[in-house]
């Protein structure tokens, strides 16, 4: 039972957390990526690995463009994309790192609008930060969902758990009823066992009269 209030509060501590971290800071500061150092929106994803949110990303930017994998750069880019929320129907290429801490992924954003690579001082600044929230929620939506079902698996295992000591407990009685019936049974034939002591003792001294009486007869031969 401690052991399942412990989880619980752990579960709940976690799920607080990633509540908190859905609109996670966002902080601009430059960056190196593969065409120098530049202006990189960046955002910590909590229980998050760089797995999930390479995965996460390519099926968030699946509405924006086509995502292409630097390996050298160990990057990603989508030319040509067209965001709303931060340029309208203007073009922009977009790159995206991924740096993984302990138990957290961190996403470095660059958003170039053709001219320049959008920072904190642009007007596009606060429409970037939206961008990199959306795509943040779509990760921590992934790491609620994989907590879920962690905390399913592990309660279909404490039901399993139930099972069996109910089970037990169910043994436990049969044989509590099996025991007395031993005992009521072993208890009649102790009292039987005396019984037939009683009686094998009247026979023995039935036959000790029988036998004295022959060793009288046998000693009688031949005296008179």
């Amino acid at each position: 039972m401690k052991q399942v209030k412990l989880l619980f509060a752990i579960s709940i501590a976690l799920l607080f957390s990633l509540f908190n971290n859905v609109h996670a800071q966002v902080s601009v500061k430059d960056a190196n990526m593969s065409l120098g150092s530049k202006s990189a929106f960046v955002i910590d994803i909590s229980g998050a690995d760089k797995k999930m949110a390479e995965k996460k990303w390519k099926e968030f930017m699946k509405d924006y463009g086509k995502v292409d994998k630097n390996r050298k750069a160990k990057e990603f880019s989508t030319m040509q994309a067209k965001v709303s929320m931060i340029g309208g129907s203007s073009p922009l290429n977009i790159f995206m790192k991924l740096e993984e801490g302990k138990d957290m992924a961190r996403a470095l954003i660059f958003v170039d609008d053709g001219q320049k690579f959008i920072g904190d001082d642009d007007a596009e600044a606060d429409g970037v930060r939206s961008f990199v929230n959306a795509y943040a929620t779509v990760v921590h939506k992934e790491v609620a969902k994989k907590e879920m079902e962690a905390g399913e698996k592990e309660l279909k295992n404490f039901n399993k758990d139930l099972s069996k000591l109910e089970k037990k407990n169910k043994d436990l009685h049969k044989d509590i009823e099996d025991y007395k019936k031993k005992i009521e049974k072993a208890e009649e034939d102790i009292r039987q066992n005396l019984l037939d002591q009683d009686a094998a003792k009247e026979t023995i001294e039935g036959q000790k009269e029988k036998v004295e009486e022959l060793t009288d007869a046998y000693n009688a031969i031949g005296k008179g």
